[in-house]
């Protein structure tokens, strides 16, 4: 198969196409020929249940790993773990390079290609950035506020439906004023103007300050500094941030939040 492989730091020549063997596949593992990285199953290791040759899946890959070099999606087929796969009915390549990504349900192999890392990213935040678990019952939870600083970003969107709809907690994010009707249609109860100078004291308002949860899907200093303000301070709350700064940035970190 071919690759595109760094093999230089000379900036007019940094990266080349290479042939290498394809992956072989481990027991619990499918082989896809990918569209970065949602593609067409050809291989299917012998412990795998849910797959089968010729399924459209989208998958989630980590390149640039020493321990598995040629574990990265720009390459013509890429083996994976079954699963971080999710399965379609059907996927198509869009019409041209200029071609629009549809909105709605997923239909194309690029639309694919971008949902796992993003569900990865929302999950982990979750699960183990604020300490939810999934079986709870909604009704413990949806007393609890959740913020998302940045809401009509990619990894925003998703956590917005993921918090509403999975978890079942009330929803307040920031976007600008074009974004908020479809924020509102993806479940927000609340949103404001980031821009607005009052924008934080608006927010803690709106919940009667008392935000058990945010996540900063912007992650610089002054989002997350914004963030912290936003928590409560009477009982424990949680604080994520996707670019992973360091609490030490933050001037006055409430002593509650973890």
């Amino acid at each position: 198969m071919q690759l595109a492989a760094i093999t230089s730091e000379n900036p007019n020549k940094f990266v080349d196409i290479n042939s290498i063997p394809n992956p072989s596949v481990e027991d619990d593992q499918i082989l896809i020929k990918v569209n970065n990285c949602s593609g067409t199953v050809v291989a299917i290791g012998k412990h795998v249940e849910n797959f089968e040759i010729g399924n459209y899946v989208s998958a989630f890959t980590h390149g640039g790993y020493k321990n598995n070099p040629f574990g990265g999606s720009f390459q013509e087929y890429v083996a994976v773990d079954q699963f971080s796969c999710i399965k379609y009915q059907n996927l198509n390549n869009l019409k041209d390079e200029k071609s629009t990504i549809p909105a709605g349900k997923i239909t194309t192999f690029e639309a694919a290609a971008a949902i796992n890392l993003s569900l990865a990213t929302v999950g982990m935040s979750f699960y183990h950035g604020f300490e939810l678990d999934i079986k709870q019952k909604t009704s413990d939870k949806n007393k609890n506020w959740v913020l998302i600083w940045g809401g009509a970003t990619s990894t925003g969107m998703l956590a917005i439906q993921i918090a509403k709809q999975l978890y079942g907690l009330n929803v307040i994010t920031t976007a600008s004023e074009k974004h908020f009707k479809l924020l509102k249609d993806l479940g927000a109860d609340f949103i404001f103007n980031y821009n607005d100078g009052d924008v934080i004291l608006k927010i803690k308002n709106a919940t009667g300050n008392n935000i058990k949860y945010a996540l900063d899907t912007v992650s610089d200093v002054k989002t997350f500094n914004g963030c912290n303000e936003c928590l409560r301070t009477t009982e424990n709350a949680f604080l994520v941030n996707l670019l992973a700064l360091e609490p030490d940035v933050i001037e006055n970190i409430k002593p509650n939040v973890t």
